[in-house]
């Protein structure tokens, strides 16, 4: 099978779940999006759901995939701080070009789905354990005098800080009268995220 359709097709099935929400979209739109039939799109999955999978195990896997270069960085560049807000500028930036999956989150939140929730589970673990290691590793190079928070409870914030500031854009669009996704409001948000997490991380 073509490497390229199967991306191609997956490409096609993360807009039209953006736009429309898992259950409102069926395999002959995606296939006609794709610009293919159902039967060749069933050739590379078997039904809707595991095609939305692959949309959102995509997504994770770049964001894994950030995790673990940070993850791997010499310890030298440790020095207190640097590594988290590294970790929380290129998650935003990532959120930034990738704003099919918020769509998408919000289409799941609306329905209560819990579609999103069994696919993360796969992936959650590893979120874990790379959060875990450059948290530990700033930590030493810190010199450990710094109090340990939950590492779990530190990802669980910065996701929820990060993704809330896309959700509520056109909110506070619409308050202030001013764009909140420009260059100079994501780089000003992601300051004001960093100060967070950093309290959170260590405490003087």
């Amino acid at each position: 099978m073509s490497e390229e359709k199967r991306e191609k097709i997956i490409d096609a099935a993360k807009r039209a779940f953006a736009e429309k929400g898992f259950s409102a979209v069926g395999i002959r739109e995606i296939a006609r999006r794709a610009g293919i039939n159902s039967a060749t799109l069933y050739h590379y999955f078997k039904n809707k759901e595991e095609l939305y999978e692959a949309v959102l195990g995509r997504t994770f896997e770049q964001v894994l995939s950030i995790l673990e270069e940070i993850s791997h960085l010499e310890q030298q560049e440790y020095t207190e701080g640097v590594v988290t807000k590294e970790a929380i500028y290129r998650y935003m930036d990532f959120l930034n070009e990738n704003r099919e999956f918020l769509k998408i989150l919000i289409h799941e939140l609306n329905l209560e789905s819990d579609l999103i929730s069994k696919i993360s589970m796969k992936y959650y673990e590893n979120f874990i354990v790379l959060t875990e290691e450059f948290i530990t590793k700033e930590r030493e190079t810190a010199g450990g005098k710094k109090d340990r928070k939950s590492v779990k409870q530190l990802l669980i914030s910065g996701l929820g800080l990060t993704i809330i500031h896309f959700l509520t854009a056109p909110i506070f669009e619409a308050l202030e009268d001013e764009d909140q996704l420009t260059p100079e409001k994501l780089e000003e948000r992601k300051e004001a995220i960093v100060d967070i997490i950093l309290h959170g991380a260590y405490k003087d």
